[in-house]
């Protein structure tokens, strides 16, 4: 197997672990993994809702609120997912991960 074939074949089983997640995402009505996390089962662990945000409190701000006072505190939070993988894939994760960073 030459170098070339090894860092698509590293590439593709990053992408597979990947699809896996955001298929647990998605089937618990997320919209799709943005971090990765170790644990005992395949699972969301954390969930942030997109929206904004006060810069202060870090709590949730309708849109009425902005009309009212403006937007000078305030601040766009993009959707975030966590889902954990079991050991097995994180090692084959890693293992590829650092595979394709020597190769670089």
């Amino acid at each position: 197997m030459t170098k070339s074939e090894k860092i698509n074949l590293a590439k593709s089983v990053l992408a597979e672990i990947q699809t896996t997640a955001n298929i647990t995402a998605r089937s618990e009505n997320m919209n799709a993994a943005t971090k990765i996390v170790k644990g005992e089962s395949l699972g969301v662990t954390g969930y942030t809702q997109f929206g904004y945000r006060k810069n202060t409190t870090d709590e949730y701000v309708p849109h009425a609120y902005m009309q009212k006072f403006g937007w000078k505190n305030c601040y766009y939070q993009s959707a975030e997912c966590v889902v954990s993988i079991p050991e097995k894939l994180w090692a084959k994760k890693e293992k590829w991960e650092k595979f394709l960073a020597n190769a670089a």
